[in-house]
């Protein structure tokens, strides 16, 4: 007599010539993960997302760090009134430097960039900081700068309440237009998400997930026992079959065996194993893994060799193909960056003034050189025709861009014309000596 309980109920029995659905058979199930891309995701998601990638994690880094390396000023946007805007350019100079002066942070310069660069790669939002002004009036001056979490920032489209923070159960809050400075990437022009941005790993969301899924799968192929797979049992009968099923499913489940190696005996034929998957080299595993690593170093405007991976399998890249790789970053990622992080400063401070980094180009410094000593010289050559004056000289080249820096299209009193000599020593360059007067002439 079968025993008492909820568990020992009587099995079930199947008449003979029975086809229905017998749930002691064993049967495939394979489920197919959903392949789309998702209409929204709250910011905790999108960092996760990055920060379970290694490759975008190491390109957002990359980025902020290039930041960092670039030294940095505050300038007037007139220089005519250095002099007069002096103090008002170190007191916001010490404001960055302090990291906003927001004491509870405790952040520097570098922490201020990299709060703010980091939300501005990962979330929809961008990056933004709440403006702390004196007498907290729009024309105050700013006295501290505290960033905020970009996962709990809103746009309203609302020209007076720009921005609007929430958060579980505490109440709204919002900022007006001169309490907060937000900057954020690719802005949506779809209707329904007008004032929403969208960061390089909603770009590339594809490109991480494959990436994604095929560290899994090489990371299973090195840590799962048994591979997913069918084992071929031969003639070996129904119920055989099952009890050694049984077993092995609870062999496997003992989580204190390190190496599973299951044993078969008392058979004819040639028991075989046949695998689910493939192995790497079969599925040129390297070759589309560094193809996805590409698409998401691109998202964010780099290359591969930026962040030290090596984008060829024979010896390497050449010379000659890094330094074009390295130019073409500084005119994408690292550009676009620079611009954001300047837009967001720019709109702290006061409109008289503007932040600036210290990017020198080596090339472009070489190409500017050589195009002001050509315009010199076709210029003089122009004044000693007659032809232009040297207002318009100074003022064509002001046009050109053959000063790096802000001047004003008038000459200064100060400007001094060349020295007669010099004047000389410059109008015979080119000519012959036979063609030069003689001493005495």
């Amino acid at each position: 007599m079968a025993k008492a309980g909820f568990f020992n109920y009587p099995q079930p029995n199947h008449p003979k010539g029975d086809i229905s659905i017998n749930i002691e058979d064993l049967y495939l199930t394979r489920f197919t993960p959903p392949w789309s891309r998702p209409s929204t995701l709250p910011a905790n998601v999108w960092r996760a997302w990055v920060l379970q990638q290694p490759v975008a994690m190491v390109c957002r880094e990359t980025l902020i760090a290039s930041l960092l390396a670039l030294d940095w000023q505050i300038t007037p946007r007139n220089s005519k009134y250095r002099e007069e805007l002096e103090p008002t350019i170190r007191h916001y100079t010490k404001l960055l430097v302090d990291g906003g002066n927001y004491p509870q942070l405790g952040l520097d310069y570098a922490g201020l960039v990299e709060w703010i660069a980091g939300d501005l790669l990962d979330t929809p939002f961008g990056g933004a900081a709440e403006i702390g002004r004196k007498g907290n009036s729009p024309d105050g001056r700013v006295v501290w700068i505290r960033p905020l979490d970009a996962g709990t920032l809103y746009p309203t489209l609302n020209g007076d309440y720009p921005v609007v923070q929430m958060y579980l159960a505490y109440d709204a809050v919002a900022f007006r237009s001169w309490e907060i400075s937000r900057t954020f990437m690719s802005p949506h022009s779809f209707l329904l998400k007008e004032g929403w941005g969208m960061a390089p790993p909603e770009k590339i969301y594809f490109a991480l997930e494959l990436l994604n899924r095929g560290d899994k799968y090489y990371a299973n192929l090195l840590l799962e026992v048994p591979t997913a797979g069918i084992l071929d049992l031969g003639d070996m009968e129904k119920d055989a079959a099952m009890e050694w099923a049984t077993a092995f499913k609870s062999f496997v489940q003992d989580e204190t065996v390190a190496f599973r190696v299951p044993v078969l005996y008392e058979h004819n034929n040639k028991i075989e194993y046949i695998p689910f998957g493939k192995v790497p080299n079969d599925i040129m595993f390297n070759q589309i893994t560094l193809k996805y690593a590409a698409l998401v170093a691109a998202a964010y405007g780099m290359s591969l060799s930026d962040i030290g991976l090596q984008t060829t399998s024979a010896s390497g890249e050449t010379l000659a193909g890094s330094i074009r790789q390295e130019r073409r970053t500084k005119k994408t990622g690292h550009a676009r960056m620079k611009s954001k992080v300047k837009s967001f400063f720019d709109r702290i401070l006061p409109e008289q003034l503007e932040f600036n980094f210290i990017d020198y180009d080596d090339e472009l410094n070489v190409a500017l050189g050589r195009a002001r000593l050509a315009d010199s010289q076709a210029f003089l050559t122009f004044k000693d025709m007659g032809v232009v004056s040297a207002q318009e000289i100074r003022s064509q080249a002001i046009q050109d861009g053959l000063f790096s820096k802000s001047m004003p299209d008038e000459i200064p009193p100060d400007a001094k014309p060349l020295m007669p000599s010099a004047e000389r020593t410059v109008r015979y360059i080119g000519e012959k000596d036979n063609d030069k007067p003689k001493e005495g002439g």
